[in-house]
């Protein structure tokens, strides 16, 4: 009988030591396949800006490196005419359930760092230190659903010395019975109290079955934006 029961803590052990390991970035990006690059453009339908991201993963899903672009287009035009990088984000490897990242601005000098830290299997947190702004501090809560999906993101950006919040804002995410994301409801706790409604549809599908171009709706079916994605794959 204690042989059986120390097996039985033994796996209760194994299990619950993976379960609170780290998700990948395939996983929280819900990607499908082995992604090695990641672009998307993203353009308002409203001005003449789009932005534009790159996002590099190592072969077992996590990220190493991102890249930030601005690009500008002629009123009128489809797409943007010229890009201009904003910054990038640099990724360091897990130690156990924590890893750090740093943001850097377009000439090189430190932004951010950024520490992030899986508190539990189903909680991400992650805690700013600005540089650009040296007397705030930030926070940014994920909170995942048993599927692996992000059900909330709660962020928090306040004063280091008396507390007061700058800003507070809370997203609420739902998904489709196939796992895409098509609606986001983001709260403005503070400083302005305003809830905005945003609603997704994804349109074109590449053949591993991530997203390839979603356009964004407002809260009155008006077009909010579109956004196009192309993927490179590990052989």
């Amino acid at each position: 009988m204690k042989s059986l029961l120390g097996i039985c803590l033994f796996f209760i052990m194994f299990i619950s030591t993976c379960f609170a390991q780290p998700l990948t970035d395939w996983q929280v990006e819900n990607l499908k396949g082995k992604v090695k690059t990641l672009t998307s453009i993203d353009q308002p339908q409203d001005g003449n800006e789009a932005k534009k991201e790159v996002i590099y993963f190592d072969e077992r899903g996590f990220f190493t490196y991102k890249i930030v672009y601005r690009g500008t287009r002629a009123e009128g035009d489809a797409m943007p005419l010229d890009y201009t990088k904003l910054g990038e984000l640099q990724y360091f490897e897990y130690q156990n359930d924590q890893r750090h990242a740093m943001s850097l601005n377009a000439d090189g000098t430190k932004a951010t760092d950024i520490v992030q830290e899986w508190t539990k299997a189903n909680r991400c947190e992650f805690t700013y230190t600005y540089f650009n702004k040296p007397d705030n501090k930030g926070s940014m809560r994920l909170s995942f659903s048993n599927q692996n999906k992000v059900c909330s993101i709660h962020l928090l950006i306040s004063n280091k010395e008396n507390g007061e919040v700058q800003l507070e804002t809370k997203s609420l995410h739902q998904y489709d019975a196939q796992g895409y994301e098509v609606q986001l409801e983001q709260k403005t706790l503070q400083p302005y109290g305003d809830t905005r409604v945003l609603t997704f549809r994804n349109t074109v599908f590449d053949s591993q079955g991530n997203i390839a171009e979603k356009r964004v709706y407002d809260e009155n079916n008006q077009l909010w934006s579109k956004t196009t994605f192309t993927y490179e794959y590990y052989e």
